[in-house]
């Protein structure tokens, strides 16, 4: 297949089975799906059928190829972008408990003095601490206050119940609260994104193995000449499942980057609150100390000189650095990349595999009340008409409505009935209908009796010319019965 032939499979370009059909497929695009979509002149005999599935597969190939070029490095990146924000959220709220922890210890120490005080030395060290690659003004105001409480000895139990009631209890631990469960939700709900975008991801590759374990299923079959001993698998459902779960895809990236980038909106937001409420408490509490230990004073001038320093805008972008590139948003962000990619990928409703698709009225019982439904409906080239159960009200979004299986591998119809195995008739009445007769394998008690059963569907159309296109679209895969099959090739 030369380049030229891809690029045109790739942007949804399907090579008709004839020059008819090329101009019904270009008038078609740009008309609504429920029209007559590539119906050939003829029946399609079974080399046209092979061609068109070997096309329809090139296209898929060439996509999956392309997508795994294209998205799969980004997830990877999207991965190790998660778990850098959660290691800035670790780090952050190590920092608020070495900081509760410190003041906690202080207050110990008011009684225990200099052992105490040892021991607030080591909590502010942050030795079981994850180093960072750049320190915040914060965390040197810390280390700089733990190396100055080595002077403090006497005249501590003075002012051990005005820290405990201006630093430690407001507003340092009602902020580490309020960080505490605003992280733990962030990482809850971005966890849970980051399951969302790679199950899609998953799903799209499990799709595509198992459209392609058929297509090869069907050529190792048609190589060996078989001749099937039952219906022969849909391979336009198989094609559909792909095309749901890429669709899936992509909204799943949307809703990532939406959702990462509200998650590091409250970042910035609990940041900045985080740093200046450790600013005032740190503050608050250096200056309580220097007014008791009067003596002392020349030794806190450095360390409350460093704690007035902390910037938290200029510590957020320092933050921030370390955080690798979000590549998912800047490639959304930026010129409509993201969108110009998927628009490459061929819906399957304009599949060469698709004889016609559209809603139809459907008998669901054949009660004297005559219960009517909403179905879309598609016919295909293997000789399936699929029913799914789908209002109308859904014909902007029927890719994304069509249902599935709960893992989201398959898809599922309604009903299914095997046109070569069933007779067509137009009804009489002012109401355009025709009746589909299928003949199906009889089960229970009626199958001592007898070895085959009919089974009646009954539909409606919203016009007369639509009835005219469904029964076209359908008695070309119903075999003339006064004509001998054709043979496989």
């Amino acid at each position: 297949m030369t380049d030229s032939s891809v690029d045109a499979i790739v942007t949804g370009e399907v090579i008709a089975t004839s020059p008819r059909q090329q101009s019904l497929d270009q008038s078609h695009r740009a008309s609504s799906f429920s029209k007559l979509q590539t119906l050939p002149e003829a029946s399609l005999n079974p080399a046209m059928l092979w061609r068109n599935k070997s096309v329809s597969c090139d296209a898929l190939r060439c996509f999956e190829a392309a997508r795994k070029a294209y998205v799969d490095p980004a997830q990877l990146a999207d991965r190790r972008y998660w778990e850098v924000f959660c290691e800035e959220l670790q780090a952050a709220r190590d920092t608020n408990a070495r900081l509760v922890r410190f003041f906690t210890l202080k207050i110990q120490a008011d009684v225990a003095y200099a052992e105490s005080l040892r021991r607030l030395r080591l909590a502010l060290d942050a030795t079981d601490a994850k180093p960072l690659q750049m320190t915040s003004s914060c965390t040197n105001a810390l280390s700089a206050l733990g190396e100055v409480q080595q002077q403090l000895s006497e005249k501590i139990e003075t002012f051990t119940h005005a820290i405990q009631r201006d630093v430690l209890t407001r507003p340092l631990q009602e902020m580490v609260t309020q960080y505490e469960e605003t992280a733990a939700t962030m990482v809850t709900e971005g966890t849970a994104l980051d399951a969302i975008l790679h199950a899609a991801q998953k799903r799209v590759h499990e799709s595509f193995a198992a459209y392609d374990d058929q297509f090869r299923e069907m050529e190792r079959a048609r190589q060996a000449k078989q001749e099937s001993s039952g219906h022969e698998a849909d391979l336009w459902l198989a094609e559909v499942s792909y095309g749901i779960n890429v669709r899936k895809l992509q909204t799943a990236r949307v809703t990532y980057v939406t959702g990462m980038a509200q998650l590091f909106q409250q970042f910035k937001t609990i940041e900045v609150l985080r740093e200046s409420v450790t600013q005032t408490a740190v503050d608050t509490y250096l200056r309580k100390q220097k007014t008791i230990f009067e003596e002392l004073g020349g030794s806190m001038v450095e360390p409350l000189g460093i704690t007035q320093k902390i910037n938290a805008e200029k510590d957020l972008l320092l933050t921030i650095r370390r955080i690798p590139r979000n590549n998912t948003a800047m490639a959304l962000a930026a010129d409509a990349q993201e969108d110009k990619f998927f628009s490459t990928f061929r819906s399957p409703l304009a599949s060469p595999l698709l004889v016609r698709c559209g809603f139809l009225r459907y008998q669901v019982s054949a009660t004297m009340f005559k219960s009517w439904k909403d179905m879309f409906a598609v016919i295909t080239q293997d000789g399936y008409l699929h029913l799914f159960d789908m209002a109308k009200d859904k014909a902007d979004m029927v890719l994304e409505t069509l249902p599935t299986t709960e893992d989201g591998t398959a898809c599922v119809a309604y009903a299914s009935i095997y046109l070569p195995n069933s007779r067509l008739t137009i009804a009489k009445g002012t109401v355009p209908t025709f009746e589909v007769n299928e003949a199906v394998a009889s089960s229970g008690l009626f199958s001592v009796f007898k070895t085959e059963s009919t089974r009646r569907h009954i539909f409606q159309c919203a016009s007369q010319t639509d009835l005219v296109d469904w029964v076209v679209a359908a008695k070309r895969l119903i075999p003339d019965p006064t004509k001998p099959p054709p043979r496989n090739i």
